[in-house]
């Protein structure tokens, strides 16, 4: 008995150290037509796209994910994250020192809402936006870089008619052309270093 708590005792530590406070973990999640829709619209990387990610959170009773969720931003234990997809299809992100996390901006941003509309300015976040508010260095220059957003098919340069069913049904214009940013333009970031989650 006292052999297999010393094995998990070890590898939680191990995990511990691979998945840093403030981490990012990219997923590749399946969530039907409107996962294959913000995959048609945003950058892959390395010819993967990744549609989620998260941040990890230590805090005393364990490891979580500050996330922007449906229900909001909120913390998901990191067990209950990993299990949505397969592990090859999740990827850790480190950033530079100099963009440590602070506690106090991380309980900030807690029980907001999500942002259904990517509107960079309304209080509410979708999940790389919430990331692009937290990585800050001293001076406040956040570390990853808001590009225009296009929600139109690149073959036809027309809008994804799933795109105009859900902003219609939002009674909001499609903010195409306005700043945001992805899970695929975070990843490719040329300071992050990107490694597999094992």
């Amino acid at each position: 008995m006292a052999f297999w708590f010393l094995i998990i005792s070890t590898l939680c530590v191990s995990q511990e150290n691979r998945l840093p406070h403030g981490a990012l973990l990219f997923q590749q999640l399946d969530c039907g037509n409107f996962c294959e829709a913000i995959n048609r619209v945003t950058p892959s990387y390395k010819g993967i796209h990744y549609n989620h990610v998260g941040v990890v959170w230590h805090t005393d009773s364990g490891i979580y994910v500050l996330e922007a969720i449906t229900k909001g931003v909120s913390l998901t234990p990191l067990q209950t994250f990993l299990i949505r997809t397969d592990k090859d299809k999740i990827k850790v992100g480190l950033l530079p020192k100099q963009f440590k996390l602070n506690d106090q901006e991380l309980f900030k941003y807690l029980g907001k809402p999500y942002d259904t509309v990517f509107d960079l300015n309304n209080q509410a976040y979708y999940c790389s936006e919430l990331a692009y508010f937290l990585y800050k260095d001293k001076k406040g220059k956040n570390f990853f870089t808001l590009y225009p957003m296009t929600f139109k098919d690149p073959a036809t340069n027309e809008f994804f008619s799933i795109w105009v069913e859900y902003f219609s049904a939002m009674k909001y214009i499609i903010p195409e052309g306005k700043l945001g940013l992805n899970p695929g333009s975070m990843m490719n970031e040329k300071r992050i270093k990107i490694i597999p989650y094992k």
